[in-house]
């Protein structure tokens, strides 16, 4: 295209695929702006017909075609960095302040700092991005997440795990642990018994029967100096309960998990466990 100085190209291979280098566009290389599937009765077909045929070709449609698609795309990119932004860790810090403001006439501060502490507020996306760019994007961030984690040595493992008949696939190592040492404890093995092969320190437990995660941080928590709440499996459904204690096990894992697990089966062979791992 730039060796002729020509501001739209077409490709023709599996899909029709239109760029354009013309004086909207900002980037280095030629942008994609079409896609077009041999599809029967595609629109986007229709339309490419209509821009490109002998009998309908106008400059003007052209140009025009290219100016939307790079409005479109610059609002696309103005979204996804807004909801990059307001799911932020950042945002959610200042979205707890929002809140300790709104309450500050009418109750005490010392009051709403230790409520917000007992309060996780999480903002999620719903954005989704258009599908094939989407794709795109998730296999590139599969590579660079590979790539780092050779260079890191970070573990982003996943297994598949069988216990009590029971079977999960693709878990990573939280929940692969936390599924075998549930399971574990509603078979009958003691929470004692599993800080045999896990440590103590992998566990903390109250001395009362808790069935909330806001019932159990209200309780004396024990085996812990500091609690942070954030690393431990302490969520309603995750908490433990035996012999009137409540439990929970800590959601800090590494590249023991495989080899924990394993140790937990063989020690107890009545579970039926396997764990296999899931190649990257």
């Amino acid at each position: 295209m730039r060796q002729f100085k020509l501001p739209f190209g077409i490709l023709i291979g599996p899909e029709i695929q239109v760029f354009y280098d013309g004086p909207l566009n900002e980037q280095e290389n030629a942008m994609l702006i079409g896609r077009i599937k041999f599809e029967k009765d595609s629109k986007d077909g229709e339309e490419f017909v209509s821009l490109f045929s002998k009998e309908s070709f106008s400059h003007d449609a052209l140009h025009g075609f290219a100016a939307e698609f790079l409005k479109k795309n610059h609002q696309k990119t103005k979204i996804e960095e807004l909801v990059k932004r307001i799911t932020s860790d950042d945002f959610q810090d200042q979205t707890k302040e929002l809140i300790k403001q709104h309450l500050i006439q009418e109750i005490d501060s010392e009051v709403i700092d230790a409520a917000l502490e007992k309060v996780k507020i999480e903002i999620r996306s719903l954005y989704i991005p258009d599908t094939a760019d989407y794709q795109v994007k998730l296999r590139e961030k599969a590579v660079e997440q590979r790539q780092a984690s050779r260079e890191s040595g970070r573990d982003y493992s996943k297994f598949d795990v069988t216990i009590n008949g029971k079977s999960k696939v693709k878990l990573n190592k939280r929940d692969s642990m936390h599924f075998v040492i549930s399971e574990s404890v509603y078979f009958g093995i003691s929470p004692e018994d599993l800080m045999n092969l896990t440590g103590r320190k992998a566990w903390i437990w109250v001395n009362k029967v808790c069935h909330s995660k806001q019932e159990f941080e209200l309780e004396e928590i024990r085996n812990v100096k500091i609690y942070d709440s954030t690393r431990w499996s302490n969520e309603d459904d995750a908490l433990l309960i035996y012999e009137g204690k409540t439990y929970a096990f800590t959601n800090q894992q590494g590249k023991e998990t495989y080899d924990l697990v394993n140790k937990i089966f063989h020690q107890y062979p009545d579970l039926k466990g396997k764990i296999k791992k899931k190649e990257s």
